[in-house]
């Protein structure tokens, strides 16, 4: 996981996001043997800098083991990512971390803890109201469970 986690820092230094995904994708069965190590790599990187590299841990961990940290490190994530680097190379990868962290929140009873997050997520990627994202479903259906109707709306 170390030598994943420096190729991650090394590559966003020097801005090769493209030899960074390309990277990721190569390396999927090894991030998938080390799922369990994913929480404490996430420690290390920075999510503004990191963006891509953290949705791919994050992607893995939501595919393969999904446990008790993925909602808060998804939080810590959400809170400060850089859309660029996810709207342009992984934005499949990022729907699949917001329906797994939207399907965890349902699971504990607790969907209202995601509402405010999903829809700054819809602002950043969506440049015009009238637009729908990946991420408009589950964010309805987070509103519904919590009974928040009005934010639905909006």
């Amino acid at each position: 996981m170390d030598g994943i986690i420096n190729e991650i820092i090394s590559k966003n230094k020097k801005g090769d996001l493209e030899s960074l995904k390309n990277y990721l994708e190569k390396n999927q069965s090894s991030l998938k043997n080390n799922v369990g190590h994913i929480s404490n790599a996430i420690t290390a990187l920075e999510p503004r800098e990191h963006s891509m590299g953290i949705c791919y841990l994050l992607y893995t961990k939501a595919v393969h083991q999904p446990d008790q940290s993925f909602v808060s490190n998804v939080e810590l994530f959400f809170d400060s990512y850089n859309a660029s680097q996810i709207r342009d190379r992984c934005a499949d990868k990022f729907a699949t971390i917001v329906h797994k962290y939207t399907e965890m929140l349902r699971n504990v009873k607790q969907p209202a803890r995601g509402i405010v997050r999903l829809q700054k997520i819809i602002n950043t990627f969506c440049e015009r109201s009238s637009e729908l994202s990946p991420v408009h479903p589950d964010f309805v259906l987070l509103c519904l469970l919590s009974k928040n109707y009005k934010v639905c709306e909006a």
